[in-house]
């Protein structure tokens, strides 16, 4: 999963929100440096993200990508379930997209200043952009492939992840529509379970 799923299964928790938007930006090493909401926003994003990996309806996705995508193929899928589920976002919710999108912006923006500083420019510049809103289209989904391919260190086909998408979006679109409502459900049971614990603790 990349942002936007993140994003929509924080349930609009400040803490949450930000640490599962920040997650892939931060190493553990910084995690001391954040407040501990945040801390357990991290943790629920990398959750989310072995969950969704070792899915069995993931992999039958990512399959359809690996021949041209070899090991990068789950990070095309989670880029492409971020457009399925801006796609399908009526399915999931009866807030419209926009309005989640100025929610999320506008959380993002009054978290700014407890930002790491190394992050603070790079998130400024993409709530500035509406970053959300390039899911919602297929040029931005294709953008945002490949900025990923021009910005890796390492030989990658991600700039062709576009056209294998949609040389197989039915079946993609059709599994993701069975997979993510089991996501929310585990999701919920996982914030749930670990706010409870926290409770005790």
């Amino acid at each position: 999963m990349n942002f936007l799923a993140h994003l929509y299964l924080s349930h609009k928790k400040e803490g949450l929100l930000m640490g599962n938007f920040l997650a892939d930006m931060v190493k553990n090493r910084d995690l001391s440096t954040l407040p501990e909401s945040w801390v357990y926003g991290v943790k629920h994003h990398r959750w989310i993200d072995t969950y969704t990996d070792r899915h069995e309806t993931v992999k039958k996705c990512t399959s359809l990508l690996h021949s041209s995508q070899n090991k990068y193929a789950p990070v095309v899928l989670d880029v492409v379930f971020d457009f399925l589920l801006s796609k399908n976002w009526h399915r999931f919710t009866s807030v419209p997209f926009s309005e989640f999108e100025n929610e999320v912006y506008s959380v993002i923006r009054h978290n700014l200043p407890l930002c790491p500083l190394p992050f603070r420019k790079r998130v400024h510049v993409m709530t500035e952009h509406r970053f959300l809103h390039q899911y919602t289209y297929k040029l931005g989904l294709q953008e945002v492939l490949l900025r990923l391919h021009r910005r890796a260190s390492f030989p990658n086909n991600m700039d062709k992840g576009f056209d294998d998408f949609e040389i197989n979006e039915n079946t993609i679109e059709n599994y993701f529509v069975q997979f993510f409502p089991e996501l929310i459900t585990a999701s919920d049971r996982w914030i749930y379970t670990n706010l409870q614990n926290e409770k005790k603790g």
